[in-house]
């Protein structure tokens, strides 16, 4: 279908689309107001808790004349950059400079998403001293999470950092909801873990990790020592940092606070006061093997134990793990066996659902994804993954649209439909102003036009699963799952 024939066939769906954004975003702005104006939260608001993923973002806009001019000024490293890209191989773990640019290039090439730890203090030195930031900002998954729900008026919002330095804390949203767990030293009783705002809990100063978010336009390209690569879609690559917390041994304090908390509230046996959600997330920052002996392995088991112990002490909280670009397979799938059974919820890209896919013997559908990415494969693969992994609930997000796919009895199409559109009305604004400080901010996104590609994988997909309504509606069920599909606003 030409490009004019087919924006004229998708016009009426816009309209629908954008009425379906308007409805549900001031249907959500005035139950959150209304939770706020009474001082008190209704039992049904949520009040998660975020871990275990909060650092510091160097935000970077590539620039390829200063790519090229460090291509430029060192033969050997160009000639290495220009084999490794040929190859198409994206390292594991950056462990030189020659790791990070050839990452950079080969996601840059891709247009795809990837995300890669720096193992290296010099390859921290040499990116801070050669490529720097633009902007400095609260980042990891928790981090950013937290950043969007904060001035939204959720009653309360549990944050896992570590560690919680004044450069960190200064960073983070000051509004009252948000909340950190903070012990009295030299206190010992259960009674003695309190809820504290970042900025007024913080112990350390200094910077000790940040996580480079190189972003690049559609078109960009970098021409230099025999590298040549256009980028076929505005994307980014995530090259971090984080030495504390590569072996991800969490914090004592906040163990302990939790479950202290968890089993008072659910003591008190009124739910409205308790914690609703756990998303968790941060375990791409693990390497395999260690100096000291141990493996990544050896770091979940106390990470899986903890959790469970979590689960435990209130059966009713809902689990997410957010998904992240892993480049070890030994990761991989020990996550496989340790986390991914305790939760009900998995949030994921098309390049993690494509890695996961083959991690679980599904080689004919990952190479689907990778090579085809059509919203069948993506559905089939989803599919797939929620049955051999027995997980309640699927979201993938990727350029243009979300999908997600859970069981009734977790939740329906129509709330999580509903759910996805306020959080890509988030985004946009987001995106578009960087910052929101209250809940009118999430109307900025408004504004934003739908996706093209959104509505017409949205044509593809109801077509494919039978249910041609689905562009429309953005609800289906097909074969036990709930099927919600929402096409986003993307800026420019």
């Amino acid at each position: 279908m030409k490009e004019n024939t087919l924006k004229g066939a998708l016009a009426p769906y816009r309209g629908m689309w954008e009425h379906v954004y308007s409805s549900v975003y001031h249907e959500c702005s005035k139950r959150l107001a209304a939770s706020s104006a009474s001082g008190q939260a209704e039992a049904s608001m949520p009040r998660p808790i975020l871990g275990f993923h909060t650092t510091i973002d160097g935000l970077k806009k590539v620039v390829p004349s200063q790519v090229e001019d460090v291509l430029v000024s060192d033969s050997f490293m160009a000639d290495e950059v220009r084999e490794r890209v040929g190859k198409g191989e994206i390292p594991e773990e950056i462990w030189t400079p020659e790791d990070l640019l050839t990452g950079m290039l080969i996601s840059m090439s891709r247009g795809k998403a990837f995300q890669r730890m720096i193992r290296s203090k010099k390859v921290f030195d040499w990116t801070m001293q050669t490529l720097g930031y633009d902007q400095l900002r609260t980042g990891g998954t928790s981090g950013n999470m937290a950043t969007i729900l904060a001035p939204l008026g959720f009653p309360e919002i549990l944050l896992y950092v570590n560690p919680l330095t004044r450069e960190q804390a200064e960073l983070l949203p000051r509004e009252d909801n948000l909340r950190v767990i903070r012990r009295d030293v030299g206190l010992e009783s259960e009674d003695d873990y309190k809820l504290a705002r970042p900025i007024e809990a913080w112990r350390e100063e200094g910077i000790r990790a940040v996580h480079w978010i190189f972003e690049y336009s559609e078109g960009m390209r970098v021409c230099s020592g025999g590298v040549d690569v256009t980028a076929p879609r505005a994307n980014r690559f995530i090259a971090a940092y984080n030495p504390v917390n590569n072996q991800l041994v969490l914090d004592d304090d906040f163990k302990a606070g939790l479950l202290a908390l968890v089993r008072q509230r659910m003591s008190g046996g009124e739910r409205g006061g308790q914690f609703t959600h756990f998303i968790i997330s941060g375990f791409h920052i693990l390497s395999e093997s260690y100096p000291d002996g141990s493996g990544c392995r050896d770091c979940l088991e106390p990470v899986s134990q903890f959790v469970s112990e979590v689960k435990m002490a209130d059966p009713g909280l809902k689990l997410h793990y957010e998904l992240a670009s892993i480049g070890s397979r030994a990761v991989r799938h020990s996550l496989i066996e340790l986390i991914i059974p305790l939760v009900h919820s998995l949030g994921l890209n098309e390049v993690e659902l494509a890695t996961l896919l083959r991690d679980i013997g599904e080689e004919s559908l990952a190479s689907e994804v990778e090579t085809k990415e059509s919203p069948e494969s993506i559905f089939n693969g989803l599919v797939a993954t929620g049955e051999r992994l027995g997980l309640a609930r699927i979201h993938l997000h990727n350029l243009g649209y979300y999908l997600c796919v859970s069981r009734p009895e977790f939740a329906s199409a129509g709330e999580s439909r509903n759910g996805l559109v306020f959080a890509a009305c988030a985004a946009a604004a987001r995106t578009q102003s960087g910052s929101i400080k209250s809940s009118d901010d999430v109307g900025r996104g408004l504004g934003v036009g739908i996706s093209d590609l959104g509505l017409e994988t949205g044509r593809k997909l109801g077509q494919h699963i039978g249910c041609p309504e689905l562009l429309e509606t953005g609800v289906a069920c097909v074969n036990g799952w709930e099927v919600s599909y929402v096409p986003s606003k993307v800026v420019e």
